[in-house]
């Protein structure tokens, strides 16, 4: 089988450099995966390799580094997600909030206004 490389134009000192600081100190564990991944394919570890060590699927590396070509720094990012509508009013809504400022440890008793 052969292992197929997916390189991005070699990335620059300070961008290796920024890329690390990202790998070290980013609160959102999938920037740090994917700055991980990038970092790989720059040391020329094939996409079935990063997909391996990162214990990922080989099409999400292969859009990883597609996504940094495309984006760079932007493209570790996630896009903002639509959700479903709300389900509560807002007069449960402020409930919520109210409840959960007297008792910020006890769900059930949220939970329990709702049923």
């Amino acid at each position: 089988m052969m292992l197929r490389i997916k390189v991005p134009s070699p990335l620059e000192e300070k961008t290796v450099y920024e890329l690390k600081k990202r790998l070290k100190n980013s609160k959102i564990p999938r920037v740090r995966k994917l700055a991980h991944g990038i970092l790989l394919s720059n040391d020329g570890f094939s996409i079935d390799q990063i997909a391996y060590i990162l214990n990922v699927g080989r099409d999400a590396v292969s859009s990883w580094i597609d996504c940094w070509q495309q984006n760079g720094f932007y493209g570790l990012n996630d896009k903002q997600r639509s959700g479903g509508p709300c389900k509560l009013t807002t007069k449960e809504k402020q409930l919520v909030m109210s409840l959960a400022a007297e008792t910020p440890r006890a769900k059930s008793t949220i939970v329990a206004n709702f049923i």
